[in-house]
């Protein structure tokens, strides 16, 4: 393999998670292209089987692992297994993930959300953290968690949607508790044609909120931020959330407060109305993704992060800590 680019993940050993089919089959495949040696992990062992197989016949180097990642039994053997197959683990792609459709009015029960909670955000928690506990010991690491874009919103769709905010904040607060032990945590929000996106895409047809053909967008194309952010290449880049729609690539505001901010003594219902309306106007954050010209400041009241420079933001200050 390796036969395009740099092997900018030479030896490295990475499990990626959900890495049977989609945007965890095509990430697999590329990151053993570019000279990482690959656990590719799924409760479908076969499928997983079947990934790794493809990496050896190409001439990559490969295990599968089936395993639910809600088990924390499980992820812990996960990660002892990498270890033991390659020597160390570099990296985690948590992409494992599953979808439920349900607005409030058609909702019978909490099974379908309560799966999806299950899978995607303590699934997610639970790698993670079995993770960053070896990697602590062990010299460091990187780790790459699966968000979304519609973690601003999706109708039909709030329990995905919850779950996928749910991971970016993972991201944050991940990314603020490794700092100081050379482990990196950032996301991908990934934009791909799979058979979850396809059934998502006719719910939002339905719904009126897409309209119009999709083009066809290969699960690969997002598998080239992740192999980035997994990279020595990104030293220095942590809490972040990149992502990949067609051929653009994209970067995802942190949680902001929006200037200027005002003071009251005492607020009044009518005041707050009257800032809202008066002050804000028409730049109140819109439903769905928007794009905004960003600058970073100090706010009067801040949450202090160690070793982040609160003037200029996390990434910069984290290189230089």
């Amino acid at each position: 393999m390796n036969s395009s680019n740099d092997a900018v993940l030479n030896g490295k050993s990475i499990i990626v998670t959900g890495a049977a089919q989609g945007i965890g089959e095509a990430t697999s495949l590329y990151l053993a292209e570019h000279g990482a040696r690959v656990v590719v992990a799924d409760v479908q062992a076969d499928q997983a089987a079947s990934v790794a197989a493809q990496i050896v016949a190409a001439g990559g180097t490969a295990e599968s692992f089936g395993v639910d990642v809600t088990s924390w039994e499980g992820v812990k053997e996960l990660v002892a297994f990498a270890a033991d197959r390659f020597g160390g683990l570099d990296g985690v792609v948590n992409n494992a993930g599953v979808i439920h459709h349900g607005g409030p009015l058609e909702e019978t029960g909490l099974d379908g959300a309560r799966r999806v909670f299950e899978v995607n955000l303590l699934g997610t928690y639970a790698v993670g953290v079995a993770a960053i506990q070896y990697m602590a010991e062990h010299g460091g690491g990187a780790i790459v968690n699966t968000t979304s874009g519609v973690q601003a919103g999706l109708g039909d769709g709030a329990s995905y949607s919850a779950s996928k905010g749910g991971v970016a904040s993972l991201t944050y607060s991940w990314a603020i508790d490794c700092l100081p032990l050379g482990i990196r945590v950032n996301a991908v929000s990934p934009v791909a044609s799979t058979p979850m996106t396809r059934e998502t895409e006719r719910i939002l047809r339905e719904k009126g909120q897409l309209s119009g053909e999709t083009p066809f967008n290969p699960p690969v194309r997002n598998a080239v931020p992740i192999a980035y952010l997994l990279s020595d290449l990104a030293e220095g880049i942590t809490g972040q959330v990149l992502r990949s729609h067609d051929e653009t690539l994209q970067l995802i505001a942190h949680p902001v407060v929006i200037q200027p901010e005002f003071t009251r003594d005492v607020w009044t219902v009518q005041e707050i109305d009257s800032v809202l309306r008066g002050e804000f106007g028409d730049r109140l954050p819109p439903l769905g993704l928007a794009a905004a010209q960003v600058s970073y400041g100090s706010i009067s009241k801040v949450n202090i992060v160690p070793g982040i420079d609160q003037e200029t933001g996390g990434a910069a200050a984290a290189k230089e800590a």
